[in-house]
């Protein structure tokens, strides 16, 4: 990943409930905080997860999530998480999550998310143009 490709940072302090008997954040709770960040970036560029655009109720479900744990997170830590667009096809969108606590990096992980109509059945339509010029400028490889 580019170091100089620009990344949207959100804050979020760690809740005793988000804590398992050993006083470290539990696994799942890293999804929830990059999903957090994820809607904060995506309101940062006025961009809603689920919308009306021409009339169809658009929304931005995951095809996948991933998540490497490198050091542990407790109570009451505040973990930054970078966000950055990976890659973009003409139906996904792939984030790149880094999170730290001051210079300690203690997970990464990557969501995959396809755009789709949502009427009786999901079905994958193209990033409007709107949305994937404001995901432009947080993408890793412009090539």
């Amino acid at each position: 990943m580019n170091n100089e490709t620009p990344a949207f940072v959100y804050r979020h302090q760690v809740q005793f409930v988000d804590t398992d008997m050993a006083g470290i954040v539990h696994f799942s709770n890293f999804f929830r905080y990059m999903e957090a960040a994820e809607d904060a970036f995506l309101r940062h560029l006025d961009i809603d997860l689920v919308s009306t655009i021409g009339g169809k109720h658009v929304s931005l479900p995951r095809l996948s999530a991933t998540c490497q744990y490198s050091s542990p997170l407790r109570f009451p830590d505040k973990v930054d998480v970078a966000v950055r667009v990976k890659e973009m096809s003409r139906k996904t969108i792939r984030y790149s999550f880094v999170m730290s606590v001051d210079d300690r990096q203690v997970a990464e992980g990557e969501v995959l998310a396809v755009c789709c109509e949502v009427s009786e059945k999901l079905q994958s339509i193209p990033l409007p143009e709107g949305m994937r010029a404001k995901l432009e400028a947080y993408l890793a490889d412009k090539s």
